[in-house]
Order: structure tokens, then sequence, then C-alpha cells
């Protein structure tokens, strides 16, 4: 969304005055098996990041509509979006959510985000593609481009101070993953993994299933603790015997 990577932008080019906890970007993505995905994302900073950036919550409230107004996800129905204000008492910023939308009205946004000069060389953008039966995320982040707004001197800075959490779930399970957290049929991105140099590409299966590794390591573990305990108790067992009297006592002869 053009909003989120304005403020994206202007996060970066504050780096210097950016405290711990005082900006959160977060995306969670869930991809479903007919060519669309939802997304509920906050892009939301602190009064002091605020005056700093010179913007407000409600000038990104405004943004964020008019990206949904000027079509750049397709028609939207009003069931499609939710667009409100977020505000947890200590951030203040947007919260957008996405509904069932076709990856050709995402991928034609982040186009049109890229080409309008919002983006930045540090900015990172997606693309998502199906391939058969499985969808491909490809994120250019451009975190090696020492010519962003950030530069390397700041970027350890950056990274330590902002909430950053950018989540991919698949229909059926992930099978790779250059950068980021597998988990099933997800996979968690965080700031470390948006800056480092390099395009993140991730492939997951486009139609539903089951993330079957997670659950065979669980029953792995398992069987683990049950041959141990098992064998511990077995070992017990044998001891006891060892100790107890093969035969009974003689009988004493009494006179």
């Amino acid at each position: 969304m053009r909003s989120g990577r304005t403020v994206w932008v202007a996060a970066l080019a504050a780096g210097a005055v950016v405290l711990t906890g005082c900006v959160r970007l977060t995306a969670d993505t869930t991809l479903s098996d007919h060519n669309t995905l939802s997304q509920d994302s906050v892009v939301a900073f602190s009064p002091a990041v605020a005056r700093e950036l010179g913007i407000t919550a409600d000038q990104l409230l405004t943004q964020a509509q008019e990206a949904i107004d000027s079509g750049e996800y397709g028609d939207l129905a009003a069931e499609q979006y939710t667009l409100e204000a977020y505000d947890d008492g200590k951030l203040q910023g947007v919260h957008i959510a996405l509904r069932d939308v076709s990856l050709d009205a995402v991928n034609n946004a982040g186009a049109a985000a890229s080409g309008s000069g919002v983006a930045g060389p540090s900015t990172p953008t997606s693309l998502i593609v199906r391939d058969g039966d499985e969808y491909v995320i490809t994120v250019a982040t451009g975190a090696g481009d020492n010519s962003g707004p950030l530069g390397n001197p700041s970027l350890g800075l950056l990274i330590d101070s902002m909430n950053v959490e950018v989540r991919f779930t698949f229909p059926g399970p992930v099978s790779s993953a250059t950068r980021g957290t597998i988990n099933g049929k997800t996979v968690t991105l965080d700031a470390e993994d948006l800056f480092a140099d390099g395009s993140i590409v991730i492939r997951g299966q486009a139609t539903n299933g089951t993330a079957w590794m997670p659950i065979l390591r669980w029953v792995g573990l398992g069987v683990v603790v049950v041959i141990v305990v098992g064998g511990a108790a077995l070992l017990v067992w044998r001891a006891k015997r060892r100790q107890r009297p093969r035969g009974l006592p003689p009988i004493p002869q009494t006179h």
C-alpha cells in the first residue's frame, strides 16, 4: 500500500531519532488457494517520532483511504477492507485490514508505489506470483544500497528501534525461504531479515494441505521421550531384581 511505503521510507530517514519501541510496522498476510490474499497491517509511531517526521495519524489515515479510493487494489467492496485509526496508548497510526484481494491487484499496487517514487532503495516491496501448485513471494529489500536515506552507520540503530514483523501464511506447507523463520505453513520475517542484503524468496504450497513436518517433529519427540523414560524404568526394574534375594533365608534351627 502506498501509505505503508511512504511511512516506511520516512521512518528510515528518521532513523537517528527513533528510540526503542517508538515505531511499529507489522503485516500478517494469508494466502488462499484461489489466488487471493487477506492482510492485516499496522503502521504506527510514538508522538515524538511523528513530530520529527512531520506526519500525523490523521494524515496516515487519509493517505491509506486515498490509495483504496484510487483503485490501487482494484474495485474493493466495503466488506473487503477495514481502515481505522490505531492507538495503543503509546503509538498512534493506522490499522488496515484487506480481505480476499486478488494477487494481481496487490502486485499492481506495489508496482504503482515503486513507480511513483514513493518506494526508496531501502523500501521492501513484494511480488507474489503463482507457479503451478506453489506461490512464490519475492521481497526486494534493496538494503544493500548505501545510497538510501539510512546508510550503514545507523542501520543497527534502526533495527533495534523498530517493532517489525512480516508474516506470510500459505494454504499448504512452506517449501523454502532464503531468510526468515519457517513454521509449517508460515514464514516470519523480522527487521534483520528485511534489512539484510539481497532479495528474499519464499515458496509455499498454493493448495490446501497439512504441514506435516512440525507434527512429525513432535511425534518424534514423543517417541524419544517414551524410549528414554521406558529405558530408565527398565534399568530401575533390573537393578531392583539384582538386589532382591534369590532364595529364602535358611530356617534357624531350634534345640
